[in-house]
């Protein structure tokens, strides 16, 4: 799977995942997975104004387990990368809904404690 990226930008955001808080790389590393399936998607699709709207915000391809199905639907990736996509999006979800921080009170989980507590990491696909 090749995937559509700019390598200075790649760079960038690699050193702020390393340099930020649990939440804050959770977040930001989905983000920038769920840019690049859209850019990957772009590819397939038909250009014009129906495909920005089916990928937009409000688009049926606008949140990233949409576009998640519809890359695995179209065989850009297989099963298991499907489930290990909806993964991460259930964790930033996890983290980017959540007002409270963690134990640290900034974002980091304290030295052995765990992040799969939450029923919601199943790693199979629901």
């Amino acid at each position: 799977m090749v995937w559509i990226t700019d390598q200075k930008e790649h760079e960038a955001i690699v050193q702020e995942i390393e340099n930020s808080p649990d939440r804050t790389a959770a977040i930001v590393a989905c983000a920038f997975l769920e840019e690049r399936l859209k850019e990957r998607l772009k590819v397939l699709l038909r250009e014009g104004s129906t495909t920005e709207k089916l990928l937009g915000e409000n688009g049926f391809l606008g949140t990233l387990f949409n576009k998640n199905a519809m890359a695995y639907a179209l065989k850009i990736y297989d099963k298991a990368n499907l489930q290990n996509i909806n993964v991460i999006g259930r964790v930033r979800n996890a983290f980017a809904h959540r007002a409270s921080v963690l134990p640290d009170g900034r974002g980091h989980r304290r030295a052995g404690q765990s992040a799969d507590r939450d029923s919601r990491f199943d790693p199979k696909d629901r």
